[in-house]
């Protein structure tokens, strides 16, 4: 039986911690660096892609990858959805929207699985060869990952998919923050960053939103559902008072000029008022 060791503090001292200490805190800062041209299809971060997505109809719907889990497969870690299952169920359900699932771990890893996680950089690292994904075990998964983000990738573009909303914090569909490291020991650390199959999707094109962005998935919404509103208060996760406290500054891999959105998508923008962090 495979082992899901998914209690805190359940991380080794050895395996993945001999690499980690080649690894410098400025890791990240050092790929972005190298990557000249660094993707510009976050789509929270970009509003303004919003307007190149053309108008949806019931015969020609959008194609829209989802990761395998908000789409209710039991294909987690754990076996399960991780309850995900019903956050998209109005979005997905509307007719000028085709959801496309899947799920790049369970497809290299199976389910239930031990829980992957990337050290010394995030998703672009990977690909190039400069970080690696472990286990909690110290197993390195890295092939395994990257096995995972291609077939993903394959999958979107048989699908045709304009569009992708994955599971944020995974090592694989991360867009907003992932871990920095095992996810399971005491004093867990996060980044800014994607995650393997995420980067693949980006350099090939295809825009990413996580399911934390909520302002991003109501605006997408209010595109394809006649009389919806986004809520006023809607915040995407780059603005959430946990992430401005705790990750402060700007997402490495959306950074750089971009254009403004256009008046239309420009009046559905409210920015919700920010709560102070809590110190």
């Amino acid at each position: 039986m495979l082992s899901t060791g998914h209690a805190r503090g359940a991380c080794p001292a050895a395996g993945y911690q001999a690499f980690d200490r080649q690894r410098s805190s400025s890791s990240l800062i050092d790929s972005v660096a190298s990557h000249p041209n660094p993707p510009r299809m976050l789509l929270a971060h970009h509003s303004a892609l919003l307007d190149d997505l053309r108008e949806p109809t019931a015969l020609d719907p959008w194609r829209v990858l989802v990761s395998g889990c908000l789409a209710g497969w039991p294909c987690g870690v754990d076996g399960s959805d991780y309850g995900l299952g019903v956050m998209l169920g109005e979005l997905l359900a509307l007719p000028t929207l085709r959801a496309s699932p899947f799920c790049p771990e369970q497809h290299a890893l199976g389910a239930p699985r031990t829980m992957p996680d990337i050290h010394g950089g995030d998703g672009f690292d990977v690909i190039a060869g400069r970080a690696k994904v472990f286990d909690e075990h110290g197993v390195d998964l890295t092939a395994s990952m990257l096995e995972g983000a291609r077939a993903m990738l394959a999958f979107a573009q048989e699908a045709g998919a304009e569009l992708a909303i994955l599971t944020d914090m995974s090592a694989a569909c991360g867009s907003q923050v992932i871990s920095d490291g095992c996810r399971l020991v005491e004093a867990r650390r996060w980044q800014k960053g994607v995650g393997v199959a995420t980067a693949l999707l980006l350099d090939a094109g295809i825009p990413v939103v996580s399911q934390r962005d909520f302002r991003a998935l109501a605006l997408l919404r209010a595109r394809i559902d006649p009389g919806y509103a986004p809520p006023k208060d809607a915040r995407d996760h780059q603005d959430h008072p946990w992430t401005l406290e705790h990750l402060p500054g700007p997402h490495p891999r959306a950074d750089g000029p971009t254009r403004k959105p256009s008046p239309k998508t420009m009046e559905a923008i409210v920015p919700a008022p920010v709560d102070s962090p809590r110190r």
